[in-house]
């Protein structure tokens, strides 16, 4: 595996794991909630190393465009890690649960925002890189 391959496993494991630990902080130690809180920061983890791992296989292939590939997995999970870090930090006192619920959809918005981005900043990468 690639140095940017482990960047891109690394952003997919950094979200869930993030909001499992600020769930057992605002919540405790309820099976349940960390269960459900994992899997829901999961999904757009998920759908972001599916989309950087096909946009890193082509710049494998073509020789350019590495750093614009990992964006869609690495920007929502910093995202989302800051955004439960503060939550931790800083909470909420009228709906402490409320981020739990948000970021997976902020995220799942910003995985497709950023692969459509990060899809054509690797394209313009390739054709400025490729001899013409």
């Amino acid at each position: 595996m690639s140095g940017y391959g482990k960047l891109n496993l690394g952003g997919m494991v950094a979200l869930p794991l993030a909001a499992c630990v600020a769930a057992l902080v605002a919540f405790g130690p309820r099976g349940d909630t960390l269960m459900w809180v994992a899997i829901i920061n999961a999904i757009p983890m998920l759908l972001a190393g599916l989309i950087s791992w096909r946009l890193l296989k082509g710049a494998t292939r073509h020789g350019a465009g590495h750093l614009f590939a990992i964006l869609p997995t690495l920007v929502p999970a910093a995202l989302g890690v800051g955004w439960y870090l503060r939550g931790m930090v800083l909470p909420d006192p009228v709906a402490a649960g409320r981020e739990y619920l948000a970021v997976p959809q902020y995220s799942l918005l910003g995985v497709i925002a950023m692969g459509i981005v990060a899809w054509a900043a690797c394209r313009i990468a390739r054709a400025s890189a490729s001899p013409a």
